[in-house]
């Protein structure tokens, strides 16, 4: 029951959605190539073993810490941290200085910021799962075209020639292009304006803060 109480909306953010996503990037190459597999893999499952499968995988996804990989995300961190330190000019882990500002945050009962720090970091995982299969379904492209041999293929159960299956594949790479750099573009916006609310939350309450340390 403790375990349960203390599971908030930021968790769900943060774990739950992009293993939820991660599913749907894999099913859906399957479902173009195979439809009748995906069904049969979402009635096997059914919602509870989504949401049980989503959650092992994001786990695993947070492990890999794939945000990191996210363009600007270094640069942006290493500026926000530099700027934290300045605020205090102690010799300490800017790690440590910032749990010590959010412990503060939830004594005045402010959770803006763990729901704002999910939310980019689900928006990074996003960005790489998307840009991850942006890079299969070029590979893909790539077989079709120049190696394959096949004259007719199945794109949701529905036989293709060869140059119609090329054309839906370039439509669909475009689309995860889009949503790539969408996602990129959300995630580093996302990631600067929590640095702010941060920054300025400590900045007007340096004194009270560091009392604390």
């Amino acid at each position: 029951m403790d375990i349960v109480e203390k599971i908030s909306i930021s968790h769900f953010i943060w774990y739950l959605l992009p293993g939820i996503a991660l599913i749907l990037f894999i099913i859906f190459p399957i479902a173009l190539i195979n439809l009748d597999a995906a069904v049969k893999f979402f009635q096997i499952m059914g919602p509870l073993g989504i949401i049980i499968l989503g959650t092992v995988m994001g786990f695993i996804i947070e492990g890999l810490r794939l945000y990191r990989y996210r363009s600007g995300y270094n640069a942006i961190k290493n500026n926000f941290l530099n700027e934290l330190m300045s605020v205090f000019e102690l010799d300490l882990n800017p790690y440590y200085i910032l749990s010590r500002i959010k412990d503060y945050a939830r004594e005045k009962n402010i959770y803006t910021f763990e729901l704002k720090h999910a939310l980019w970091i689900m928006l990074g995982q996003l960005t790489i799962l998307a840009f991850v299969e942006l890079v299969f379904w070029i590979l893909y492209l790539i077989f079709i075209a120049f190696f394959s041999c096949q004259n007719t293929f199945n794109i949701y159960n529905i036989p293709v020639t060869k140059p119609t299956a090329i054309l839906v594949i370039i439509f669909v790479i475009m689309l995860f292009l889009f949503i790539s750099k969408r996602l990129l573009d959300i995630s580093i916006e996302d990631q600067k304006t929590y640095n702010k609310m941060v920054l300025d939350f400590t900045k007007r309450n340096a004194l009270l803060i560091r009392e604390m340390f």
